[in-house]
């Protein structure tokens, strides 16, 4: 199922959609950890993007790989609430 999550000036709002269902998602303060048993952990060197080293990272969850996350480390405070919100809409 395809989901998109859309963050802005706002920290604690993101537009949600999923499966063509778009939402305004009002966001849980902090950053809170994933379901019992995820990892994300750090895998290799990604290419240069724009001048920055990126990473790529794996995430799994009872030893399955669920996901491959490339990312610079300039990304984090923009990814925050993105973050946030895929974990609300997990629970």
């Amino acid at each position: 199922m395809p989901v998109t999550v859309e963050t802005g000036p706002v920290a604690d709002r993101a537009v949600v959609t999923v499966a063509g269902e778009r939402r305004v998602l009002a966001l849980e303060p902090g950053m809170p950890a994933g379901p019992p048993g995820s990892r994300l952990a750090a895998w290799s060197n990604g290419p240069i993007v724009a001048g920055y080293g990126t990473g790529y990272a794996v995430l799994g969850r009872d030893g399955t790989v669920c996901g491959e996350v490339p990312a610079a480390a300039w990304m984090a405070p923009f990814l925050e609430p993105a973050a946030r919100a895929l974990v609300q809409l997990q629970a």
